[in-house]
């Protein structure tokens, strides 16, 4: 384990020295034969994502979870536009940020620069395999991909189109790599290589953020966990109109994609509008979701509001 990733951080510090030196031009020509090879490619990306999507399903995973796995020809056009919006992006790499002249005569500015070789370690949309790598050679870094177990087979393809398209953009492709093992011994060593990770980015749950941060002997990037809050202004909603407006958008952002990270949580809701709010956002509910998809978590006040809530609705005080 340790002397296979230990290669591959050889590697991609080597590959980060020559991906400093190229300027936007370079970086830019890469990534567009990055989007190029992942069109290219999409079958077999979408081969290997039916894999993944069929064994997460076998082992019991939530649909709303499953959604998160999943790919389709949309998501991949979606992951297209992503990387041409990276590349539309000025290059942040080189800018001078402030200076000042000492009074010996000498210059000295503060200029932005590479952080080296990163580390991410992810969940199980894989998507997030394209945005981070495309993100990190924008910005001339090298980075170490350790995806979620349950989407590797989906990683494994994406990569394999990321490097042929570095490849054949005349880009740097060592600068890209994927943790294939799927052992979860992998994310210590990867925490504890000092002299190859100059940065680590945990982005998940609570639990894989507080290990990150707990054992790693690398500098850590923090990311919140969060807590996605929706708030309900009375002088937004002063007609019927606008009231079924707002009961939409709170529908969109909970159940369209509930697995996603920028699904909400919270509801927050001005008194002024609760008693108008809270039946018809129930009803809207229950008509919306087959029972067990979803339930609202009410304080004492909200749950007043509704008044007679739906059969086929759970409803259940905060905790």
């Amino acid at each position: 384990m340790s002397n296979l990733l230990d290669t591959i951080f050889v590697s991609l510090k080597n590959a980060q020295v020559k991906l400093a030196l190229q300027n936007r031009a370079e970086k830019d020509k890469a990534l567009a034969a990055v989007a190029a090879a992942i069109n290219k490619d999409r079958a077999a990306i979408l081969e290997a994502n039916a894999r993944d999507v069929e064994k997460a399903r076998k082992d019991g995973v939530k649909e709303s979870l499953v959604d998160r796995l999943l790919l389709n020809d949309k998501r991949i056009d979606g992951i297209i536009d992503s990387i041409n919006i990276v590349i539309k992006q000025e290059d942040p790499i080189g800018r001078v940020q402030s200076g000042w002249t000492h009074p010996n005569g000498m210059l000295i500015e503060k200029v932005t620069v590479p952080i080296g070789v990163a580390a991410i370690i992810y969940e199980s949309r894989p998507n997030v395999t394209v945005d981070c790598a495309v993100i990190a050679y924008k910005a001339g870094c090298s980075i170490l991909l350790r995806g979620s177990s349950s989407a590797l087979d989906s990683n494994k393809a994406i990569v394999k189109a990321i490097k042929a398209g570095l490849t054949n953009g005349g880009g740097i492709a060592d600068a890209v790599a994927l943790c294939e093992s799927g052992n979860r011994d992998e994310v210590d060593v990867i925490l504890k290589a000092r002299e190859y990770i100059n940065a680590v980015l945990p982005r998940g749950n609570h639990d894989l953020i507080q290990h990150v941060v707990e054992n790693a002997r690398v500098p850590v990037i923090e990311t919140g966990v969060g807590n996605c809050h929706l708030y309900v202004e009375p002088s937004y909603v002063r007609t019927q109109s606008e009231l079924d407006n707002a009961i939409d958008i709170i529908l969109n952002a909970k159940i369209q994609r509930p697995g996603v990270c920028n699904a909400i949580e919270t509801l927050l809701v001005h008194k002024d509008i609760l008693s108008r709010l809270m039946p018809e956002l129930a009803k809207k509910f229950a008509g919306s979701c087959p029972r067990g998809q979803a339930e609202l978590r009410c304080d004492s006040a909200s749950k007043t509001a509704i008044g007679n809530i739906p059969s086929d609705l759970a409803v259940k005080d905060v905790i």
